[in-house]
């Protein structure tokens, strides 16, 4: 588990350059959201299905705690709160 998660944890960075430990995990957590998209990317078929505008791949984080789902802009990396609006 912990090979898995290693690449998110360390673009993360420290702990304890977060405000809390909740922040931290957050944070992690999308992290780990974008490197399995780019790890998706390393498939030769997802990447030339990609490239041809045959799929296209899309990142959420759903926050148990609270029950918002976010979505990841493919542009900046942010993500944005999921509205009725914005679907």
């Amino acid at each position: 588990f912990r090979s898995l998660i290693a690449p998110a944890a360390e673009a993360a960075g420290s702990p304890e350059r977060y405000r809390s430990r909740q922040d931290y995990l957050t944070h992690l957590e999308q992290v780990s959201v974008a490197k399995t998209i780019d790890n998706l990317m390393t498939f030769p078929c997802v990447r030339i299905l990609t490239e041809r505008g045959r799929l296209t791949l899309h990142g959420a984080y759903f926050d148990v705690a609270t029950g918002l789902l976010s979505a990841r802009d493919p542009g900046t990396g942010a993500f944005a709160p999921v509205t009725a609006a914005s679907v």
